[in-house]
């Protein structure tokens, strides 16, 4: 057995993973939502942070990646609005900032207010792939740990 498995194989844990992609840019949204079917997550795409916002109870994805500079909202805002959800209904949504904004100072904002990892544009397919896999598995370790905390949606208002 290979330990930690996003090492040894990480598209294996992408397998039917509900993926929110959030990204303003069109080829952008295309090619990330692209690389992460084409591992068979399921995968919803949209263009901005309020069209996200209207699909998340829906949707409920696992992992949330995000452009940080939106049309309408930016991926901040929209982080927050997805963080009190998940609360709201004793879930866990990681989120990655998949970003032009290069910076550490972008970085650092990123990490700060909530994002589990941030991701620099231009990025290489496997970076992308293995941070997904990396969260994934952290999320069910955390969660087996914690059962009373996260789980699945009872009786939620």
């Amino acid at each position: 057995m290979c330990y930690p498995a996003y090492l040894c194989d990480p598209t294996s844990l992408i397998v039917g993973l509900r993926v929110m992609v959030v990204d303003g840019h069109e080829e952008s949204l295309y090619l990330t939502a692209s690389v992460l079917e084409g591992l068979d997550a399921e995968v919803l795409a949209v263009n901005s942070a309020q069209k996200a916002l209207r699909k998340l109870p829906i949707f409920q994805p696992k992992i949330l990646i995000s452009e940080l500079r939106l049309p309408d909202e930016d991926g901040y805002w929209l982080l927050g609005k997805v963080k009190a959800f998940a609360d709201c209904h004793n879930l866990q949504i990681p989120a990655i900032a998949l970003t032009t904004q290069a910076s550490l100072a972008a970085e650092a904002r990123a990490l700060s207010v909530g994002f589990c990892r941030h991701i620099a544009k231009p990025y290489d397919f496997e970076t992308l792939i293995e941070t997904v896999a990396q969260l994934v598995e952290t999320v069910a370790q955390f969660s087996e740990a914690n059962p009373q905390k996260y789980g699945h949606c009872q009786d939620c208002a």
